[in-house]
């Protein structure tokens, strides 16, 4: 215990930086990282249901939860509301307006304080670097006469030296860590996007035409005719097993 204590007093603020590192990296991930690929798995997901429809006939990328994300919720809803105004007039509304880079990426993301967490993590290191040196210069004493205060002043300087190029490591692997997570998540998450957005175009932001509105009526119609053989269907079995 003693052995411990003694070590975390001469090692206390190398302990502190990487302590605060890991408190940032954790605090980074969450916040800029862990939403795109909440985002990503949304997209994707969403990407293989824009064809399908409810009973009813309608096409339940209608609802403004479609995408099921709270990140990226408002803006779909806003989306379809103005696509439904559009359609009044038969008119068209792009889903870039509103599902974009900026809205489902970089808001999402908060990547202007992303941008900053590499930089603070390296700095933290250098912070580490500097204290390490100050402590191991200050307990240097050059008495040339006392050969053996000398080589103890030194040994303390290296030690010194040691943690202090240690907490600088740290920092700048921390740091190209996380650069690298983040640019692995955002281009994924710009993959699905770019996927998501192409089918966006093909299905939903096309004119809501007539005709479209005459295939969801037949659609609703057949879905009906369905329900009723069923039920007959259902009728009749019964019967039989009464009968026999």
């Amino acid at each position: 215990m003693n052995g411990i204590l003694s070590w975390l007093a001469a090692n206390g603020v190398s302990v502190g930086v990487y302590l605060m590192m890991a408190v940032i990296f954790i605090i980074g991930y969450t916040q800029c990282i862990r939403p795109l690929g909440a985002v990503r798995r949304a997209l994707d997901k969403a990407t293989g249901r824009l064809d399908m429809r409810t009973e009813s006939g309608a096409y339940i990328y209608d609802s403004p939860t479609f995408l099921q994300c709270k990140y990226i919720d408002t803006w779909w809803e806003r989306y379809i509301f103005n696509l439904r105004e559009m359609r009044r007039t038969n008119g068209d509304c792009d889903v870039l307006g509103f599902i974009n880079s900026n809205t489902v990426i970089q808001s999402p993301s908060h990547s202007q304080f992303a941008e900053l967490i590499p930089g603070m993590m390296t700095s933290l290191g250098v912070l580490g670097t500097f204290v390490g040196l100050v402590r191991g210069l200050s307990g240097l004493q050059m008495r040339t006469d006392d050969i053996a205060v000398l080589q103890q002043s030194l040994a303390t300087l290296i030690e010194g030296m040691n943690g202090a190029f240690y907490t600088s490591i740290a920092g700048v692997v921390c740091a190209v860590a996380f650069q690298l997570i983040r640019r692995l998540s955002i281009t994924r998450a710009t993959d699905a996007l770019n996927r998501f957005v192409t089918a966006c175009q093909t299905v939903v932001s096309r004119p809501y035409t007539q005709d479209t509105k005459l295939i969801q009526t037949i659609y609703a119609l057949l879905i009906e005719v369905r329900r009723s053989n069923e039920a007959v269907q259902r009728l009749l079995t019964e019967q039989n097993g009464r009968k026999g």
